[in-house]
């Protein structure tokens, strides 16, 4: 060959490459095709957005899933919450089906197969109306395929067992199983109530709220005491810890008739919460069934669920007073102006008087206390809890008077203590007694006041 040929033959090979690449390069993406070993055998192939109807029926049960404009619906139920990727995996298996091999072309007995009664009868309708129907047999011997048969084709087929498993799905495997749950560590409302038991409710202190006046505490005990109280946030946090996550795992009844079946019809405990973000719970909780589970549904929705009894204790065990940060009253010194104590034979008028932003001096009737001894007294003061709860609700006439007058609302605040019994004080704030206190520390706060008194 001429080299002129030649060359001329290379340019036209080098041009083709060029070209070749530049359209490999650029051309149009396409979807993503899902690979298939050239040995199996098409049984099923289209896109899954052309499927509008899916029905399994079983010798348990039928469903019929259809599209709507906003999703899946089962058996004509769209309060039935669908559990979307469970659904998308049927569609898969209608959508893309491939045989593993023919196991015979035209069989005599198809009950060796467990196809003279299938394990499911699986139906697919697409937009245009084509139908085709599966025949789901026994596992095969390998326990990794299923037999199968096509309408209107007398071969049996394997297929992969992802294929047999979703056929022969039952509505629960289908369902979302989530339910509403709040943050725990977000809680700003708590709310319990349970049959001969008093009622629980927790709020958050808002910055600018009642709690302001106190300087301390992240919630308030509104129920089932009288007055507001503060709680304690470590033995609130445990509660909150213990409280389970609530699922749909065990459904029970999607529409029940009658809800006394399940002790709903009047719940022997109910739940309420919210967190920060505005999520929310209201739980009812009926009677007990199978020996250590426990009936609930959502107090809006119709579907009875169940859980374990002993994963509720938490609940069923509180006692408000564990709550309780106890103080008999708790309050930020730096929000406090006079305090006086009244006690047999005993007056005392404290003062606390501003100097400038850093600077306060104390006076305990008139004389000035050095700040040192003085906030350890009145931490005796401040410091007194509750030990019970006064369960009689009885109170006498008041041995002791403590009146604190305060910068912030609810400007005055007055604590008495009468004698309970040889122990402890009943502990009086307007007027009704709930708690009791040592009368231990009665003394010792009294003690530590009339020192500062004898040492200045």
């Amino acid at each position: 060959m001429k080299k002129s040929h030649t060359l001329i033959l290379l340019v036209v090979l080098l041009g083709a490459l060029l070209g070749t690449s530049f359209y490999l390069k650029n051309r149009p993406e396409e979807e993503t095709q899902v690979e298939v070993d050239e040995g199996k055998i098409e049984l099923s192939r289209h896109d899954r957005e052309e499927v509008v109807k899916m029905i399994l029926e079983t010798q348990d049960h039928k469903l019929v899933f259809e599209r709507g404009e906003n999703g899946w619906i089962a058996n004509n139920d769209p309060s039935i919450p669908l559990n979307e990727s469970s659904v998308r995996d049927l569609e898969y298996s209608f959508s893309n089906m491939y045989s593993e091999q023919i196991v015979e072309e035209d069989p005599e007995d198809l009950d060796k197969y467990g196809l003279k009664k299938p394990a499911s009868v699986a139906t697919v309708i697409l937009k245009d109306g084509t139908e085709k129907t599966f025949y789901l047999g026994n596992k095969t011997a390998t326990q990794n395929t299923y037999y199968l048969m096509v309408k209107g084709d007398p071969k049996v087929y394997t297929v992969w067992m992802n294929h047999g498993i979703h056929f022969t799905a039952s509505l629960q495997s289908f369902r979302e199983t989530t339910l509403p749950n709040v943050d725990n560590e977000q809680v700003i409302y708590f709310k319990l109530k349970r049959h001969e038991q008093p009622t629980v409710e927790v709020v958050f202190n808002e910055e600018d709220g009642e709690g302001k006046a106190y300087g301390v505490g992240i919630w308030s005990l509104v129920q089932p005491y009288k007055q507001k109280h503060m709680v304690h946030s470590e033995e609130f946090t445990k509660v909150l810890t213990g409280i389970p996550v609530f699922t749909g795992k065990e459904l029970q009844d999607d529409h029940p008739k009658d809800l006394s079946l399940y002790g709903l019809d009047n719940p022997i405990m109910e739940l309420e919460m919210k967190d920060m973000e505005n999520n929310q719970i209201h739980i009812l909780f009926g009677s007990e069934y199978d020996n250590g589970k426990q009936y609930f549904k959502l107090a809006d929705e119709p579907a009875v669920y169940g859980i374990s009894k002993s994963s509720l204790s938490t609940l069923q065990e509180l006692k408000p007073f564990t709550l309780l940060d106890k103080f008999a009253y708790i309050v930020n010194i730096d929000f406090v102006d006079q305090i006086k104590i009244e006690a047999p034979g005993k007056k005392y008028t404290i003062e606390l008087k501003k100097v400038d932003e850093d600077t306060t001096t104390y006076f305990i009737n008139g004389k000035e206390i050095e700040e040192k001894p003085f906030k350890d007294f009145y931490q005796s003061l401040i410091g007194i809890t509750a030990d019970a709860e006064n369960k009689e609700e009885r109170v006498g006439s008041p041995e002791i008077t403590t009146t604190f007058t305060l910068n912030v609302e609810p400007h005055q605040v007055i604590v008495q203590y009468a004698p309970y019994n040889r122990d402890f004080y009943a502990v009086i704030r307007d007027g009704s007694s709930e708690f009791v206190a040592s009368k231990g520390q009665l003394t010792q706060m009294l003690t530590k006041i009339e020192n500062l008194l004898q040492n200045e």
